[in-house]
């Protein structure tokens, strides 16, 4: 039944079955992507006149807008109508970048609020960091959104669900002889797919399969069986793409693969343990003019990195409006905090003016000249909780993310900056001294990792902005592998990799030369009679050469026998 609605009202205009020219209809509808709707109608009274309206169309249970119109006259008046599911008003809402620390059901309420689509069922309960880093709009967060967590798109009106799967196995079978017209096989080297396209007669309202019409039912995401003995084929896989005419489901056109191909290179996915309410999440974004950029939310903090500039600032809200807080100088090589130290600001109920700062948890914060660290590790053992402990230590020219675990046996006693032994004045473990007494401050024992570090090596007689990625694969035996070196100086950017497994570089260099790409250093060039090879930082390259009669190069084959042909001029 196809059903025309009004948008303004969601009240149903037309009953438009009578009118549809019936082998005019399909719907092509492929998991993750495309869903759209056509079909040809013809000239009538009280039914085709609301076609200049803003007006929806309910076929097969899904909803459908009209975004094209194309009014034909011949022997009769008919209209070409081409449809778009109610989920591609999502398109208009731009979204410059995008991040949210949540669950799939968190994620994908927020990423529909403002908007006519509702949130439905979501299988997928993990905690994730979703973000997106480049300009996109609300349609494409779900898609990417269902791609990273993964899950398959499905729709209940105005509903977006998200499941592990919106098909089955029903045990039906496509064999030539039987079903299928036409059957093509792609292989596709580029994605490691490989793909069916199948063209077949459904035989579910056929008289002879009376009493097997599930067998003969086939739906996005089901899996199928494919039998071509001509071609070789009798392979399982599932359909990821279907186009049928919802009023008369004879002729229908199935592509079946082996894998949904997805978009995550735009997206990153990071696992989380735990989530906190109400928190503040930030926004990244890279620019030539500002360079690495983090904004809060509610545009009250930003960071930005890039040759010149490093600053933690605080903003009015408004995003245009920024003030420097905590910054270096590159100049005088310093870090400099603008601002007021209080009991207020660090929330202390006590403070104890020693060379360190107390606050409330008993969180030794270190905020001196030279160092500031932001862990509680205290209040973690007071709490009983061994938890990884998350924190940035800055220091020198240095920011210092840290990943501090503990297994909760081994423990160990707090020292100051001197060396001396911190303790609770008392029992209720409130207040902190340095005069002995029976309650030792104590911390469970922690193993540290450095994830990430942010700061300024002296490059070439300067001071250089660098960034550290990573714990690396061998910390001890070999420090540099597994991790990823970022330097910006005056002139140029430059990306270094070392291979996790033998330290093999892989760099990107940008300057005002070019672009620069390992391997790019010519290091060796040998000739042979039979042909050359050339060395490139480390790695070899070798061609063999064909010659003709008189002894001219005629063409060059390269080690996986590509032949390139050579032209004499």
């Amino acid at each position: 039944m196809i059903e025309l609605y009004g948008k303004s009202t969601n009240k149903r205009l037309a009953l438009l079955d009578d009118i549809i020219i019936n082998d005019s209809i399909s719907i092509s509808r492929q998991i993750n992507g495309e869903f759209t709707l056509k079909f040809e109608a013809l000239e009538a009274d009280l039914k085709s006149e609301y076609f200049q309206d803003e007006v929806y169309v309910m076929a097969d249970g899904y909803l459908f807008d009209i975004v094209y119109i194309e009014k034909q006259h011949s022997d009769i008046l008919t209209y070409q109508m081409e449809c778009e599911h109610v989920s591609y008003r999502l398109i208009s809402h731009d979204v410059p970048y995008y991040t949210f620390d949540g669950t799939p059901a968190q994620i994908l309420s927020d990423i529909l609020s403002g908007t006519e689509l509702l949130p439905g069922v979501v299988d997928k309960t993990d905690v994730i960091t979703f973000a997106v880093h480049e300009e996109t709009n609300k349609l494409g967060l779900v898609q990417l959104l269902a791609n990273t967590i993964p899950a398959e798109i499905d729709f209940d009106g105005f509903k977006i669900n998200l499941k592990n799967t919106i098909g089955q196995d029903r045990g039906f079978v496509a064999r030539f002889g039987k079903n299928i017209t036409g059957v093509k096989k792609i292989f596709d080297r580029r994605n490691n797919l490989t793909c069916y396209s199948v063209d077949i007669i459904e035989l579910k309202s056929h008289l002879g399969f009376a009493g097997f019409e599930n067998l003969e039912t086939i739906e996005e995401g089901d899996t199928i069986r494919i039998v071509d003995e001509v071609m070789g084929l009798d392979v399982a896989n599932k359909v990821i793409k279907r186009i049928y005419n919802p009023i008369r489901s004879i002729n229908t056109s199935l592509e079946i693969a082996n894998h949904i191909e997805l978009f995550t290179d735009t997206v990153t996915k990071i696992q989380r343990d735990t989530v906190v309410k109400d928190k503040l999440y930030h926004g990244i974004r890279i620019s030539p003019e500002l360079g690495f950029e983090s904004i809060r939310n509610d545009n009250m903090a930003r960071g930005i990195f890039n040759s010149d500039t490093f600053a933690l600032q605080s903003g009015d809200g408004s995003g245009d409006n920024w003030i420097n807080k905590l910054y270096f100088d590159p100049i005088a090589a310093k870090y400099i905090f603008d601002g007021d130290l209080s009991a207020d600001t660090i929330t202390a109920l006590q403070s104890l003016i020693t060379p360190n700062l107390y606050a409330e948890k008993a969180n030794i914060a270190e905020l001196t000249v030279d160092e500031l660290q932001t862990h509680d590790k205290i209040a973690k053992y007071l709490a009983e909780d061994t938890t990884d402990v998350n924190y940035i230590r800055i220091y020198d020219q240095w920011l210092q993310f840290i990943t501090a675990t503990t297994d909760g046996i081994e423990t160990e006693y707090v020292y100051n900056r001197d060396g001396g032994q911190l303790y609770w004045e008392d029992d209720t473990f409130k207040n902190p001294t340095t005069e002995a007494t029976n309650y030792p401050i104590t911390i469970y024992k922690y193993t540290e990792f450095i994830k990430r570090q942010i700061g300024f090596e002296m490059r070439d007689g300067l001071y250089t902005p660098a960034e550290i990625v990573g714990l690396g694969s061998y910390p001890e035996e070999h420090p540099d592998w597994g991790k990823t070196y970022i330097y910006k100086s005056a002139f140029g950017y430059e990306i270094n990799y070392y291979d996790s497994q033998d330290g093999t570089l892989r760099q990107i260099k940008l300057s005002d030369d070019g672009v620069f790409i390992t391997p790019y250093d010519l290091e060796q060039l040998d000739f042979y009679s039979t042909g050359f090879s050339a060395k490139y930082s480390g790695i070899t390259y070798a061609w063999t050469w064909t010659k003709d009669g008189s002894g001219k190069i005629t063409s060059l084959t390269t080690d996986d026998n590509v032949s390139i042909p050579v032209t004499w001029h």
